[in-house]
């Protein structure tokens, strides 16, 4: 069987594969090691424009990339952001072409595990059905030619809210997940590929030191009695919480996380690091990656409204109604219920107050891109912008750039894909299999 094709052909990959490592496991020990006091950035597959920002804004800083995509967003039936695993990768691909970007690019499955994102996470579902979707979704991935999984086998169908599962629990699923996924690399003649894992009980909480080391405890055990005493995760993805701000990022406890973690050979991905008053505290704090997403939609959701006000100024016949279109599928979606206020879940979106209608279409334009009607105002809205002599496409691709500069700045990545590269050829090159 053929291997699939990398989202990219840089260096970096192949000096990673001439010493028998994957390229996010050569990225996250070049920072260890080299002590670069870097963080790498995630980015969520959300809408064509913020994949081709985040690639855009990778070249300009010379710097790696890492893109995060849950089965919601790239999934086997297509995901809001409309395409699969496969096409995914392709996708990246081209863009790295089209951007001239020869840097590394690691994709990886984020939230991969039952009952949390996709078709499994609806109600109803068995415990067979949900960890046969997953394992579909893990297939596909690999099939795919994705560098990363993300194992999070840890939410349950039927607890109540707030109530977390055992750890126990937690441990053997994970353990499970990853033997099913290195039998399938192995099936698919698939070289090393690289695993985090999660130990937060509840889906979006932030995860406590104690449940922390107990679940890297039992995981190595677990591991070796299913034969994969060789395998184990780089990452440990913890949460600051779905819905926490700046005040909940405390440098001396991200120390502790990630300090916590470097006995068991791991390092720490933040999720939720948008809300971050200051981002160029990840380095100091030890985290090796932190991911982005919904400041990434906002900024292009933002960047449409702009133009849309622009086209409002000018004297067309014909103007588009984005906000009238976005305002509908996020309606017809019911996305936005999931951020709604217990007075307001008996209504419809249409009869909530202007502002706090506005609010809820900008937190959940990212879902509904994809949307037809979306995606005809949109063109229209672009037409009328070259009629004005602007490439609106471009202005919101640029402002999602932008946002993510300076990200590549606070987490000290400009440049960092060639200091990475020194570092790596300098480790011994893996003896080629005797013929």
């Amino acid at each position: 069987m053929d291997p699939p094709i990398a989202p990219d052909n840089s260096r970096l990959r192949r000096l990673a594969a001439e010493r028998g490592l994957a390229l996010a496991e050569a990225l996250a020990r070049s920072i260890r090691e080299g002590r670069l006091r870097a963080t790498l950035l995630a980015a969520p597959a959300l809408s064509l424009a913020s994949v081709r920002a985040a690639i855009q804004a990778a070249a300009q800083a010379q710097a790696p990339l890492l893109f995060t995509a849950g089965p919601s967003q790239v999934g086997c039936e297509g995901g809001y952001a409309g395409w699969t695993p496969e096409v995914f990768v392709c996708l990246l691909r081209d863009l790295a072409l089209e951007q001239g970007f020869d840097g590394p690019i690691v994709v990886g499955l984020d939230l991969g595990g039952a009952w949390l994102e996709g078709l499994q996470s609806q109600p109803g579902h068995s415990p067979a059905e949900a960890a046969q979707a997953v394992q579909l979704t893990i297939r596909a991935c690999l099939a795919a030619g994705y560098d990363l999984l993300h194992v999070r086998p840890a939410a349950g169908e039927g607890l109540p809210l707030g109530v977390s599962v055992r750890v126990s629990d937690i441990v053997a699923r994970t353990a499970d997940l990853i033997a099913y996924a290195e039998s399938v690399r192995r099936e698919l003649g698939r070289g090393p590929i690289s695993y985090e894992v999660s130990a937060e009980g509840v889906e979006g909480q932030p995860v406590d030191l104690i449940t922390f080391r107990a679940f890297l405890d039992g995981l190595k055990p677990a591991l070796a009695e299913r034969g994969l005493a060789g395998v184990w995760p780089i990452f440990v993805v913890a949460s600051l919480g779905r819905d926490s701000g700046a005040a909940a990022f405390d440098l001396a406890s991200a120390r502790r996380l990630a300090e916590a973690a470097e006995p068991y050979g791991a390092s720490v991905r933040l999720r939720d690091a948008d809300g971050l008053a200051d981002p160029a505290q990840c380095p100091p704090a030890g985290l090796l990656v932190a991911s982005l997403g919904p400041s990434l939609a906002d900024a292009e959701h933002d960047a449409l409204q702009s133009l849309w006000k622009m086209e409002d100024q000018l004297d067309l016949i014909t103007g588009s109604d984005l906000p009238g279109a976005l305002e509908a599928a996020v309606g017809e979606s019911g996305r936005w219920l999931q951020w709604s206020r217990p007075q307001e879940r008996d209504k419809p979106l249409a009869q909530l107050p202007a502002a706090r209608r506005a609010a809820l279409v900008r937190l959940c334009s990212r879902f509904v891109w994809t949307d037809p009607l979306v995606v005809s105002e949109r063109q229209r809205l672009m037409k009328n912008m070259k009629i004005a002599g602007i490439d609106g496409e471009a202005e919101v691709q640029n402002r999602i750039a932008a946002a993510l500069a300076k990200r590549f700045q606070a987490f000290n990545l400009n440049g960092a894909a060639a200091r990475m590269e020194q570092i790596v050829e300098r480790w011994p090159v893996k003896p080629s299999p005797a013929s």
